[in-house]
């Protein structure tokens, strides 16, 4: 079972409408454009491996050098397997995959890359520092794609949905078999990496957030929703 919470954000958003909505308007606006007879598939996915998979584009054959790209050529570990950091190291893979999600997929939704872009999940590759820049440079990178696309064909925007994926720790149940009161993360820390994730999504033009986690992260969902 997994859990996915869309929440609209409040934002003055400009491009994908063309004209710059009220604030209290933005989330009816997006109701009825949703409720449209003549609105076509909504396709979202925001964890990376399935963006190269539905792209028919092999994870494998990206090597550790492909990972760090220039920019982190000098990185002290290995970091293939961070997908999301190629929204930094190889920005134009992941643009491409956006592009084709909305224009030969016909979507019109389309995720950021930052299923794992948080605090605690970066910390597996001493990537903590980067977080905002990785969420922010996704987003980016999506609302360039989701401006040029709606440029074409203005009748049907393109939205950005900010991606918030589970933190590779989980406050709701034990680590351990033997002591089921234990947790390796606090809701306190929770809500910390989630806000600056949060922080960087919306700053890099994200339309909406959406939360995703397994059925047993109800704590890390909720540590979204304050926000």
């Amino acid at each position: 079972m997994k859990i996915i919470l869309l929440l609209l954000l409040i934002l003055p958003l400009t491009s994908a409408f063309g004209q710059k909505l009220p604030q209290d308007a933005i989330s009816t606006y997006f109701s009825e454009y949703v409720d449209d007879p003549d609105f076509s598939v909504v396709y979202v996915s925001g964890k990376v491996f399935g963006l190269f998979k539905d792209a028919n584009l092999d994870l494998n054959k990206l090597d550790e050098e492909e990972y760090r790209g220039e920019r982190f050529k000098d990185w002290t570990c290995n970091v293939k397997g961070n997908n999301d950091m190629l929204s930094i190291s190889q920005p134009q893979i992941i643009q491409g995959i956006y592009r084709q999600y909305l224009e030969e997929g016909g979507s019109n939704m389309i995720g950021t890359n930052t299923f794992s872009s948080t605090t605690i999940a970066m910390a597996d590759y001493e990537m903590e520092p980067y977080v905002y820049e990785l969420n922010y440079e996704s987003a980016r990178l999506a609302r360039a794609v989701c401006d040029e696309v709606t440029a074409k064909d203005p009748t049907k925007p393109r939205f950005v949905v900010g991606a918030i994926g589970p933190t590779n720790r989980t406050g709701s149940i034990s680590p351990s078999v033997e002591d089921p009161a234990a947790r390796n993360v606090t809701f306190d820390e929770l809500v910390e990496a989630y806000l600056e994730q949060i922080v960087g999504l919306v700053d890099g033009g994200s339309d909406i957030l959406m939360v995703e986690g397994d059925n047993f992260r109800y704590l890390e969902c909720k540590g979204c929703v304050p926000f």
